[in-house]
């Protein structure tokens, strides 16, 4: 009959194996051939993209929002969220940039994911990492990468803040030296990816 697979059995004989159910695969326990469902993991479910190109400065060490927020509903409480940002940063001399991820399931209040502090600019004594200027300043592209297991199926906000750690001069993002001024602003992104772990 259609779908049945002919083979061996315990004896030596031929035998048929029944067609198995939509989406199951065949599989082996080293003796006999059966079908099962399909193993998950790894597969991605869906990808979703935020892009920002607002200005925002900082000269506070008190954290604020950088504008980059995006709400996710996974399919399955096993599954997790693959989080991917790229902010264009500017941090002026004598002074450090700190980050914080957090997530709000349901609507519920913001958690505390992960800080991510001073992991940006100089302090004092530090060589300039940019050779376009002659004292300590950091202009150019920061990212965050974090593999979050929110166990929900409810929507999910992902945020980003911002702080100047030093509350010393200034710190912005999607801006540039003095004030945001001399170049176009580029845009700082934020991208959520649901993994299949079920």
């Amino acid at each position: 009959a259609r779908g049945k697979l002919i083979y061996g059995d315990a004896s030596g004989d031929p035998a048929a194996l029944a067609a198995g159910s939509a989406d199951e695969v065949l599989t082996h326990d080293g003796t006999d051939f059966d079908w099962a469902a399909a193993g998950g993991g790894g597969k991605v479910l869906q990808c979703l993209f935020q892009s920002y190109a607002t200005y925002k400065s900082q000269t506070s060490a008190t954290y604020a929002g950088t504008g980059l927020t995006l709400s996710i509903t996974p399919a399955d409480t096993a599954n997790k969220i693959l989080i991917q940002a790229s902010m264009k940063l500017f941090v002026s001399s004598q002074t450090s940039m700190g980050f914080r991820l957090k997530r709000n399931i349901g609507g519920a209040g913001e958690t505390l994911i992960h800080l991510f502090d001073d992991n940006w600019g100089m302090t004092s004594g530090q060589v300039s990492s940019t050779a376009a200027y002659s004292d300590q300043r950091f202009d150019g592209q920061g990212n965050i990468l974090y593999l979050d297991a929110p166990s929900t199926t409810s929507a999910t906000v992902y945020s980003i803040d911002f702080a100047n750690m030093l509350a010393n001069s200034e710190v912005n993002i999607n801006g540039a030296y003095s004030g945001g001024t001399g170049t176009a602003h580029p845009l700082s992104t934020l991208v959520l990816t649901e993994m299949d772990f079920s």
